[in-house]
């Protein structure tokens, strides 16, 4: 979702660029612990697709409260 959908929904830049900073930080992690397990002579599994049901910006962040705790 664009950052205009968000500022529409009465988010602030800075807490969109948060949640952009949280989803970098995620793929980071996979990206580490995808090589580590090569690296240990593992098969890392392939990616998951998921269809998370959302819609807009205030169902996106309600479903990632619940997801991320």
């Amino acid at each position: 979702m664009p950052e205009s959908a968000f500022l529409d929904a009465g988010f602030s830049s800075e807490y969109y660029n948060n949640l952009k900073y949280i989803a970098y930080d995620e793929e980071q992690h996979v990206a580490l612990l995808t090589s580590a397990l090569a690296e240990a002579g593992a098969q890392p599994v392939a990616a998951c697709e998921y269809s998370f049901p959302y819609t807009d910006p205030m169902s996106f962040v309600a479903l990632s409260s619940v997801l991320e705790g």
